[in-house]
């Protein structure tokens, strides 16, 4: 048997994907880096980052999907790049700040050719 843990929910993604987008519109990276590069292996490696045996390679790195995450690993995660943002300078509101969000969002989409 295992243990059924509840999925990361749609809000968290949403939140994620928006500090996310924010973190890459003031570093000048692509969201797509920010989330691989930064979020997953230099801040949560322990959550993201998992081995696999490959028949010709050997052992290899993978990287886990967001999606795989429970809610308690998802929070644990976002906490960490908040924590990590805030030591580089850039102030990430948490999810109850919802009109901070709502100008990320905006910022997001004037920028979103760049990212």
């Amino acid at each position: 048997m295992t243990e059924k843990k509840p999925k990361r929910s749609l809000s968290q993604n949403r939140y994620l994907h928006t500090i996310l987008g924010f973190f890459a519109c003031e570093t000048g990276n692509t969201l797509e880096w920010v989330k691989q590069q930064y979020f997953k292996k230099l801040v949560n490696p322990a959550i993201f980052i998992r081995e696999k045996e490959d028949k010709y390679l050997g052992t290899i790195k993978v990287l886990r999907s967001s999606a795989d995450l429970d809610t308690a690993e998802m929070t644990t995660a976002i906490e960490r790049f908040r924590n990590f943002a805030s030591a580089e300078g850039i102030y990430l509101p948490s999810p109850d700040e919802e009109r901070i969000l709502q100008l990320m969002e905006i910022e997001i989409e004037r920028n979103k050719h760049y990212l």
